[in-house]
């Protein structure tokens, strides 16, 4: 896969996520939806899922958590685009360039070190203020000195907006 490919996957899924999401909040997928049991052929005995029933609180729950992790799958697809594109990543450079890299890697950090408590888990190197300008979502700052130790939220890079235009940076770059 190219790095151009990489990211334009990781893009899909990003989108595809917010928009299961925003279909759940819209009510046009419903825990009625979900009930029924499923079988999944595999190509082995098959992966049988029985009902399950989900109230309409968990199901937003989980379409969040959806998003969310979406976010970090997608943070890691696009670090290594931008690996295999540009070389190595240098925590110094505070470009343009250099910040998007740095915030899209720390957002990739965050998410592999623990997924079920996502925090930002920035090294020494990397506990510096980064500036991305940005179309419509404008400069956006991190710090990685500020975040560290904190969990993980999307307004931390700018919000949801800023990150689908940081994914759109990324693929310009490569």
């Amino acid at each position: 896969m190219t790095p151009k490919e990489r990211i334009l996957t990781a893009q899909t899924f990003f989108d595809v996520a917010v928009r299961l999401g925003n279909s759940v909040r819209e009510g046009s997928v419903t825990p009625h939806m979900l009930k029924k049991p499923i079988n999944i052929i595999t190509g082995g005995p098959g992966l049988q899922l029985g009902p399950k029933e989900y109230t309409p609180q968990q199901l937003m729950e989980v379409m969040e958590n959806f998003v969310f992790t979406a976010m970090g799958i997608t943070a890691m697809a696009a670090d290594q685009a931008l690996d295999e594109a540009l070389g190595a990543k240098n925590p110094d450079d505070v470009s343009q360039t250099g910040s998007l890299r740095a915030i899209i890697y720390m957002l990739r950090c965050a998410f592999a070190h623990d997924i079920a408590e996502v925090t930002w888990c920035c090294a020494s190197k990397y506990q510096r203020e980064y500036s991305v300008l940005l179309p419509h979502a404008g400069l956006i700052k991190f710090n990685g000195a500020t975040v560290n130790g904190q969990y993980v939220m999307p307004q931390h890079i700018g919000g949801l907006e800023a990150y689908v235009e940081m994914l759109d940076l990324a693929l310009r770059m490569v």
